[in-house]
């Protein structure tokens, strides 16, 4: 025989844009699952992958047609018991104008008919972006060009009917509505759907109505109702898709359906053309068809214990990130008594660090922004609050280690605010937005509602981020802080503000400690309450500053002397830094050699004094060995100190600003 060379048998070159990005996926997670890998799959739509199970009643339906000899071919366009109650659910959708229904292979292949009995080459229909694949899949499958239009994110995911009327042109055949939407789970409103019906009514477009998920709406209500476009727009030209495969779990079946409606004489043609279509595909599985009457006709139990089980599962992944942000929330509102509407302000800016000129030590300090109400101030940051800040930075600084800008409104000056690294930010989808005030509120209230609290009349217990403000400035000031002090912290231009801030204490007792403290001041010096000079102020920093002795830090307060005389291994207030435990360790040894050799030239007077030495080096050694001790032992949370999230270090000289010069 002559030998020939066999040549590659190519695909159509219609077939080079086909993708399907669900199955392909599937794909490659099958070829790293046969390497060994533990692989979960999350992007096929298969309720019966999990736990969710097709009705009794359905199975023991198409096991009776199989056992009743229901296994030949069906009528093309569906057998009649089905079609009879795919119409009936139809109408109780409120769609009046029925056509025609026909049963297919799945939703898909009812797609895929509509589609191609429609379109001719060189025209196009308009699909959503994102969408799900299969639209995009059987248009290039068909040599038509995919045109996409906008979802808007920024409205809950609506249609962006600004950006359809520019892309309806003369080769405009149909819009597809995918709704409630795969994959952003979005529903539209009815004024939505009428402003889309009327697009198509007055451009002789067909609706493609993908509503393959109208059963499971999880958070259904009067104002959040699913509405077919179909009974909106009578008189529009729409193909309502439906199936087993989402509302009663039976994907591997097969079974989708296509309800015709609008104008009768309007749509004939086309009807005509799907079922050419229909015929020359013979028909859709026989033995499930007789699934889809009891479906759509009998009980609904099932539907309940779904929307039930993903309405648990979708608040759990969304559990975590309320948790988070109520809990940095309450901790900045808790202890530091600023507005919610200063906290919505906070940004990476907002995090400084001041370091004292000489020792280099660091002070974190938070910058509150001024605001028509409260006063411009810095904040002293405690260790609690300065891993919260540092928590938060963490979580949201992206992959370069930036936290990302966000665009905010305010809502008291009505402008928008120039994109700013706030630290209450979230991602959505592809974009960063501000976490406002109002959600804010919401988180405090739904964790609040959790406790299941009530008040002393048994009702849910209310709170407000404002209440953690009086809780702040009650508790500085019943704890010691003058109300004046109090008032600057808050920032309020007038003290009677703040002394209003009275949650658990008496008006008297206000009113007590306000004379209290102007009778004491009238029997102290003027020149006490006088601004300090500078080199008043450059003592007092300076104290501060000469703590840092050679063994660690002198904890002595203010003004006072030193007891011991600057023989820092006996004082009590040595804080001894751990860096320096080669140098103690050489002390205590150098007094063990001292002490001996006192003893030897008979030195007894030295003795003593060198014993009481040794004695407070072995004990600052100690100190050290149980610091050492517990950091070894302690677990690490995982959280960034606060000079690894402050956004910039603040060093100034040692001297009071002047009246031009902002702290």
């Amino acid at each position: 025989m002559p030998s020939t060379q066999i040549r590659e048998v190519a695909a159509a070159q219609r077939l080079d844009n086909v993708r399907y990005a669900i199955r392909d996926l599937a794909s490659v997670a099958d070829e790293v699952t046969k390497q060994g890998h533990k692989v979960l799959a999350l992007n096929v739509g298969d309720p019966n992958i999990f736990d969710f199970k097709t009705p009794p009643h359905l199975i023991e339906a198409v096991y009776k047609a199989m056992r009743d000899g229901k296994n030949g071919y069906a009528p093309s366009p569906g057998i009649p018991d089905a079609l009879e109650a795919i119409r009936g659910d139809a109408a109780r959708k409120g769609i009046s104008t029925i056509q025609d229904a026909f049963v297919t292979s799945g939703a898909s292949e009812a797609v895929d008919v509509s589609i191609t009995a429609l379109v001719n080459p060189g025209e196009h229909i308009l699909t959503p972006s994102p969408d799900y694949p299969l639209y995009s899949a059987v248009l290039c499958k068909l040599g038509i060009a995919v045109t996409p239009y906008d979802l808007n994110e920024d409205d809950g995911w609506q249609p962006d009917l600004i950006d359809i009327q520019h892309k309806i042109n003369p080769r405009t055949r149909a819009i597809v509505l995918i709704n409630p939407n795969n994959p952003t789970g979005a529903m539209c409103s009815r004024r939505m759907l009428e402003q889309l019906a009327e697009l198509a009514r007055r451009n002789n477009l067909v609706i493609f109505a993908d509503e393959i998920y109208d059963k499971l709406i999880l958070d259904e209500s009067e104002k959040n109702k699913h509405i077919a476009i179909a009974a909106i727009a009578p008189d529009v030209p729409v193909v309502t898709f439906g199936g087993l495969s989402k509302n009663y779990l039976a994907p591997g079946w097969r079974i989708g359906w296509g309800v015709v409606s609008g104008d009768a004489a309007a749509v004939k043609p086309y009807v005509e053309g799907i079922h050419r279509l229909l015929r020359a595909r013979l028909c859709a599985n026989h033995p499930e068809q007789y699934a889809i009457k009891p479906a759509l006709d009998g009980p609904q139990d099932h539907l309940v214990e779904v929307r039930n089980k993903l309405r648990a599962r979708r608040d759990l992944t969304g559990e975590e990130d309320r948790a988070f942000w109520t809990w940095a929330a309450v901790h900045i509102l808790r202890d530091t008594g600023i507005r919610i509407e200063e906290l919505t302000e906070l940004s990476h800016h907002s995090l400084i660090q001041y370091r004292l000129p000489a020792s280099g030590e660091l002070i974190p300090l938070l910058h509150i922004a001024p605001s028509k109400t409260d006063t411009e101030r810095l904040l002293v940051i405690g260790p609690e609050l300065a891993d919260v800040l540092a928590t938060i930075v963490r979580r949201i600084r992206d992959e370069h280690g930036a936290v990302p800008l966000a665009v905010a409104y305010d809502y008291h000056e009505r402008v928008w605010n120039p994109p700013i690294p706030l630290l209450f930010q979230r991602r959505f989808g592809g974009e960063t937005r501000p976490i406002g005030g109002p959600a804010i509120r919401e988180l405090v209230n739904d964790a609040l509602s959790g406790t299941g609290m009530t008040d002393a009349s048994g009702r849910p217990l209310r709170f407000t981020p404002h209440d953690f403000r009086r809780i702040f400035i009650t508790d500085a000031i019943m704890h010691g802080m003058p109300p004046h002090i109090a008032q600057l912290v808050a920032g309020h231009h007038d003290i009677n503000t703040t002394m209003g801030y009275k949650a658990v204490y008496p008006q008297e007792s206000i009113d007590g400690h306000r004379a209290f403290i102007t009778r004491r001041r009238e029997l102290r010096p003027s020149e006490e309450y006088r601004t300090p000079t500078e080199e008043e102020w450059a003592e007092f920093t300076g104290h501060f500053e000469r703590r840092k002795v050679a063994l660690g830090d002198c904890g002595r307060a203010y003004q006072t002397p030193c007891i011991h005389e600057n023989a820092c291994i006996r004082c009590a207030l040595l804080r001894p830094d751990p860096a320096q435990r080669p140098r103690l360790t050489g002390i205590r040894d150098n007094l063990h050699a001292r002490i001996a050799e006192a003893r030897q030239q008979g030195w007894l007077g030295e003795v003593e004094g060198l014993k009481v030495s040794l004695g407070a080096a072995t004990t600052k050694l100690a100190q050290l060995d149980a610091l050492a001790a517990r950091r070894d032992t302690a677990v690490h949370l995982g959280m960034p100190g606060f000079p690894q999230a402050a956004s910039r270090t603040v060093t100034t000289p040692a001297s009071l600003p002047t009246s031009n010069e902002t702290p």
